[in-house]
Formats: structure tokens, C-alpha cells, sequence
């Protein structure tokens, strides 16, 4: 069940529960070692639990999802540049080099 729970995660959610789990084992580490800094008493221990385990978590698949996001903007990019650049080869732009824009009216100046 937990197989089938983690292999329908996207790989952003991944990346977050990750991180965020090794957040949550860094901070409780360092609760245990360093508890001059602070006393080891379960609110500490769960305020650090949620803090570094959220914004771990948090930001790091943020950072993912906005890489998935950026690959899957730049794939469509480069696959139009494909299609146009096949479509110029055959002479589908007009002189001006502004493909079905300058057709449409869009992009030209509304002063002339």
C-alpha cells in the first residue's frame, strides 16, 4: 500500500518529503547534542519537528515544482521553434519575419 501511495507522488512531493524528513532528522539531532541552546522538552522538540520539517519541505519542493515547471516550458518552447522553423523552411512566414502575428494584426503598431 505504501508503494502504491509513493509511486503515484509526483517527483516535486517527493523531493519535499524528502528533504523535510531529513529536516526533521537534523533538527532532532541537534536537539539531543546541542540542548544548552535550548531545553529538550516535547514542545521544543515538536516546534522544531514542524518548523524544519514544513519549511524544508516547503521550499524545497517549491523549487522542484518550479524546475518541472521551467524543463516543461522550455520542451513546449523548443518544440514549437521546431515547427516554425520547419514551416519557414517551406516559406510559411511573411517578409517581415513575424510569422501569423503580423497576419492577425498583433503585434503592429496601432499609430499607422
Amino acid at each position: 500500500m505504501v508503494k502504491d501511495i509513493w509511486k503515484r507522488l509526483s517527483g516535486p512531493v517527493k523531493i519535499g518529503i524528502f528533504f523535510g524528513g531529513l529536516a526533521i532528522v537534523m533538527a532532532v539531532v541537534g536537539l539531543i547534542k546541542g540542548s544548552a541552546t535550548a531545553p529538550l522538552t516535547a514542545r521544543s522538540l515538536i516546534m522544531a519537528i514542524i518548523i524544519s520539517g514544513g519549511t524544508w519541505g516547503l521550499v524545497s519542493w517549491a523549487i522542484a515544482t518550479a524546475a518541472v515547471d521551467v524543463e516543461r516550458d522550455v520542451a513546449e518552447a523548443e518544440a514549437v521553434n521546431e515547427a516554425s522553423s520547419r514551416g519557414s523552411a517551406r516559406g510559411a512566414t511573411n517578409d517581415e519575419g513575424q510569422g501569423d502575428l503580423a497576419k492577425d494584426g498583433e503585434g503592429q503598431s496601432e499609430s499607422g
